[in-house]
């Protein structure tokens, strides 16, 4: 049966497969897909606030165990004895209830007896934290369904909060931790009616109102969770409940989330189900935080544990589950070790009763810490145990004051950050996990971190001569950034010492990180994805050919368009020129639009026309223009319209049946690469929004170029020429030479530095423009010399782009670029014009050159590049070493495009390199490519370039007396690019980039053998 081409469902579902394939594989490098325990420092940022709210919690299990009191023991008369055993024992936290209906029996009227007493003996145990839950309503303010039950919610919650209120603000001196009601999601917790969480809120908001207006430093609990998997009616499960609440808003009424994860009868490790209870529902329902983007909110378990009855139970069965006595002591035990060293994200854990005086047959006896005779039970004497162990840093953020750092005595402390007195200061940090990182506050002073793990230099920081890691605290963005530096550690325990070397009284060290176990998932999910987006494309690259053209329209439209193209060349060059004058100079938002309307009209007739206004725009890039209330680079706006008019009229044009689209063949592969590694590197780096800059400017800019250049075409099927395009290539690098040399001659705008004037027209450096311009002068002086047209004005565009270049006094132009490509113009021209002289020529200009390095060589400028020990080659080297640790730590990707800057000055700057921190490249080719894509981006890279090489290679020795001066003209600011790039930027900047990629589509299109077919390049006279 016939299916028209348009609805065929594998033609729609083909591109969007492909593109969720690199999309899903880009955040699976990127730590979407993880799944290990703890927090990576690459990934969320440092929660500073949860460090510092957390401090008071983390560490030894003894800082993070509590327990359950109930009314029995606080009315008892021993209550300073039971408080002073607990504090013996390691507790640290006691939760017990302020029940409402006992405190005011009757409206306004209160009875304090109990809390009195209550707090009088708690502040003789300074040692104890406490946890009140706020619950129980009293007869009168209960609905008349409710009048039997003390555990309903009140009709009015206004009489809650103002019961809160006077809580609050008879005991706030005391208390820190409020509770608002208690396990709201089962019977009879709500009364006679359904559980309903957004009704439980109300309650909470006007709790959490009136106790934080009363008590400034109130931090709010919301009401425990008791642990279900029933769905509703009288009881909801727990994950449910606290699901509905988030997703009502609930997270800025409670502080704290409240949980009752007890383990019933399974293990500790027993892993949780939404139908299964036990203790690992504490992780599915830190799982729901984290779904509504409140995982670093705190997570405390207020009752915990597993119910063991006395041998020959005679009373009811524990709805709890049954352990034995010794099980119930080694899994209390394992639990504490669970919080405090694998689940960071738990706060403290209270076990669920000490010696309640309950009836001999109530089975919750079998959570009692003592028995029926006041002696300790296996439990008692394995939670004090555990309170023993030293302090350990378990996976999370972390405040700079927790217990298990230990600060020599130089260091000030904080629990915001911390500071040193002097160099030599060192801290002591025992964590488990599988990584470190530091919160880094840096700034503009000079200050390094040398840091151990294990005794071992830590392996995530790059290291100096001596062969010790550092980390560099020079910041002059002074960016609040998580640092690593350890990483795949063997999960378990470790020390990290840290000695400070400067930066005292800046409070760099803002806080701790340390990492969970890293699982393999999101490496294979990452490959696999990968693998499958490869595949998808080249199957979808092979369906594009299979299927042709989406089908045909009247040809009424284009031959329109072809009248309107066949007008004289002139017409179109000199109406886009008026345009783009007309663009850079708009005012206002219909005139700007107007400009751009216009010529996206004139690429869209003439798709050639774009070429010489974007070739000639190259130079201008460091001067935006403002469109749409961002900054656009008139060569990047133009290079877009010259796409949209390319691809508009190409779509006409297959629509039509003229011109059938062109697969991707010879240098579109190398290209395609190189795009995609640099996708992929952008999608996983730290600074995203910088590589994405880059990536758009930089690498999407040359590509437009390439396209364009390799593409563009005269509508009717006229003969495409390149002189245009050369030629608006050649008058922007004459202007651009032309305003520095006025800056030459003025003394205006010039860099006077080491001893020189130095020249840099619109750039913001010489080097910048020496870069653009030693690429330039080959082209010229290979046209000017052996070209067969054009010869006498790209002889001046020589002289006058060639003098420019001498005066910005770039060392890699003046030593190493121009040196490079004049001598490979003038070598190859003479092999390939049979004559002697260039050979000639180029001796004098060496001879020349030589001596004017021979002037300049006592000049600072030129003693500093050969000083090894403290001038610019000292600095260079050191460069060149850390740019090495960078790549060999971000092998396969690299650190980003644009990253450089940021990992370097931050990480990899060698200590003794501290003069120049602000670099954003690696100065030398090789390593650019490797450290912003990886390897991955430098065998692409190394494919374009070399490829690119050898198409002009054969293209210059094949083609026509036309052509070949070109193409050698092209070679030569290859080689110029290579030899420059040995030691500084090679072609990671807009203009830079433009070039290449501007050569690799003439080379694209010159057919390699010319001498049988030229159809491409045609000289107009």
């Amino acid at each position: 049966m016939y299916r028209s081409r348009g609805r065929d469902p594998l033609r729609l579902l083909l591109p969007l497969i492909v593109v969720l394939l690199w999309l899903g594989a880009a955040l699976a490098f990127s730590g979407a897909f993880d799944a290990g325990a703890g927090t990576r420092a690459e990934g969320p940022p440092f929660d500073a606030a949860q460090a510092r709210a957390s401090r008071v919690w983390q560490g030894a299990p003894g800082a993070r165990l509590g327990v359950n009191l109930d009314g029995t023991e606080l009315a008892a008369a021993d209550l300073d004895a039971t408080l002073a055993d607990l504090a013996d024992a390691g507790f640290r936290w006691v939760r017990f209830t302020l029940p409402w209906d006992v405190i005011e029996p009757q409206r306004g009227q209160y009875d304090w007896s109990m809390p009195d007493a209550v707090f009088a003996a708690l502040a003789r145990h300074p040692a104890l934290e406490s946890v009140v839950v706020l619950n129980g309503s009293p007869a009168w303010a209960r609905r008349p369904v409710d009048v039997e039950n003390s555990m309903a919610p009140p009709l009015e919650r206004a009489d809650f909060g103002a019961f809160a209120a006077q809580v609050a603000g008879r005991y706030g001196e005391q208390i820190t931790y409020y509770q608002v009601w208690d396990q709201a999601n089962i019977a009879p917790h709500w009364g006679a009616r359904p559980v309903d969480p957004a009704d439980y809120l109300g309650l909470l908001r006007e709790g959490a109102i009136q106790l934080r207006a009363a008590d400034v430093d109130a931090v709010i609990l919301s009401g425990a969770l008791a642990p279900t998997t029933e769905s509703g009616g009288a009881n909801l499960s727990d994950l449910a409940y606290l699901d509905t609440l988030y997703a009502l808003g609930g997270e800025q009424w409670f502080d704290i989330v409240a949980i009752q994860p007890y383990g019933f009868s399974d293990t500790p490790d027993a892993p949780g189900a939404a139908d299964r209870l036990n203790l690992g529902r504490a992780a599915l329902l830190h799982d729901v935080m984290a779904r509504h983007g409140q995982g670093a909110q705190p997570l405390w378990a207020t009752a915990f544990g597993w119910n063991a009855l006395p041998a020959g139970w005679a009373g009811p069965p524990s709805p709890w589950g049954q352990v034995s006595a010794s099980e119930q002591a080694a899994y209390a035990a394992r639990a504490l070790e669970l919080g405090g060293n694998e689940w960071g994200w738990l706060g403290p854990m209270f076990w669920a009763a000490a010696c309640p005086q309950r009836p001999p047959d109530d089975p919750w006896r079998g959570f009692a810490l003592c028995d029926a005779t006041g002696n300790s039970r296996l439990v008692a004497t394995a939670l004090t145990a555990a309170t023993g162990a030293p302090p350990v840093m378990p996976p999370g953020d972390h405040a700079p004051d927790h217990p298990a750092v230990t600060y020599g005595d130089g260091w000030r402390v904080t629990p915001t950050a911390a500071d040193p007195s002097r160099t030599g200061d060192r801290l002591t940090l025992d964590f488990n996990g599988a990584g470190a990182a530091l919160n880094i506050q840096g700034g503009p002073f000079w200050a390094i971190y040398r840091i151990t793990v294990d005794g071992e230099p830590a392996n995530a920081l790059p290291l100096d001569d001596s062969g010790a890691a550092y980390l560099v605290l020079y910041d002059p963005l002074s960016e609040l950034r998580v640092v690593t530096v350890a990483r795949d550690l063997p999960f378990g325990p470790h020390r990290l010492e840290l000695v400070a070397e400067g930066g005292w009284g800046q409070w760099a060290l803002q806080g701790y990180r340390i990492t969970g176990p890293v699982s393999a998932t999101r490496n294979l999910v990452g490959w696999a994805l990968l693998g499958l987006a490869l595949l998808g494309t080249a199957i979808w690259a092979w369906a594009l050919s299979a299927w042709g053209g989406a089908g045909r329209l009247a040809g009424s439209m284009t031959d329109l368009l072809d009248i309107a193209a066949a007008q004289p060349d002139p017409l179109y060059w000199i109406a886009g020129a008026v345009l783009l004058i007309w663009l850079v100079n708009a005012q206002g938002l219909a005139a700007t639009l107007a400009a751009l309307a216009a010529l996206g009209v004139i690429f869209m007739l003439r798709p050639d026309a774009s070429l010489p206004l974007i070739a000639f725009s190259i130079p201008f890039w460091p001067r935006p223009e403002a469109l749409l209330g961002r900054q656009f680079s008139t060569f990047e706006i133009l290079a877009w319209l010259g796409l949209a008019g390319l691809a508009a009229r190409a779509l006409l044009d297959a629509l039509a049946g003229r011109r059938k689209p062109a697969g991707p063949r010879g240098l579109d592969w190398p290209v395609l690469a190189f795009l995609t590694a640099g996708l992929l590197a952008t999608l996983t780096a730290d600074y995203t929004q910088v590589a994405l800059r880059e990536y758009r400017t930089v690498f999407l800019g040359g590509a437009l170029v390439y396209l364009l250049v390799s593409r563009a075409y005269v509508p009717g099927g006229r003969p495409f020429s390149s002189w245009p395009t050369l030629d608006g290539l050649m008058l922007g690098a004459v202007f651009v030479s032309g305003i520095a040399l006025w800056q030459l001659a003025s003394g205006q705008g010039i860099i006077q530095a080491e001893g020189v004037w130095r020249v840099r027209a619109f750039y913001g450096s010489p080097n910048n423009l020496a870069l653009y311009l030693d690429r330039i002068v080959p082209l010229a002086l290979a046209v000017g010399v052996f070209g067969a047209a054009r010869r006498l004005p790209y002889a001046l565009a020589a002289l006058i782009t060639g003098a420019a270049c001498l005066a910005t006094f770039s060392r890699g132009a003046l030593l190493l670029g121009l040196p490079a490509g004049i001598a490979a113009v003038l070598i190859g021209g003479a092999w390939r014009a049979r004559r002697l002289w260039p050979v000639g020529l180029l001796a004098g200009l060496a001879a020349v050159g030589a001596l004017a390095l021979a002037l300049l060589a006592r000049t600072p400028r030129m003693t500093g590049a050969f000083d090894w020990r403290s001038g610019t080659g000292f600095l260079r080297l050191r460069l060149w070493r850390s740019g090495l640790r960078m790549a060999l730590d971000h092998p396969l990707l690299g650190v980003g495009p644009d990253n450089f800057l940021y990992a370097y000055r931050t990480q990899y700057i060698q200590p003794d390199a501290w003069a120049e921190p602000n670099l954003n490249h690696p100065h030398n080719v090789v390593l650019d490519l490797w450290t912003r894509m990886g390897l991955i981006g430098l065998i692409a890279g190394a494919w374009l370039i070399l490829a690119t090489a050898l198409r002009g290679w054969r293209i210059f020795r094949d083609g026509s007396p036309v052509v070949w001066p070109i193409a050698l003209g092209l070679l030569g600011g290859l080689a110029a690019a290579l030899a420059h790039g040995l030691i500084d930027n090679s072609f990671f900047l807009v203009d830079l980039m433009a070039l290449f990629m501007l050569t690799a589509g003439l080379f694209q299109r010159f057919s390699p053998a010319l001498k049988v077919s030229q159809p491409t390049l045609v000289v107009r006279k």
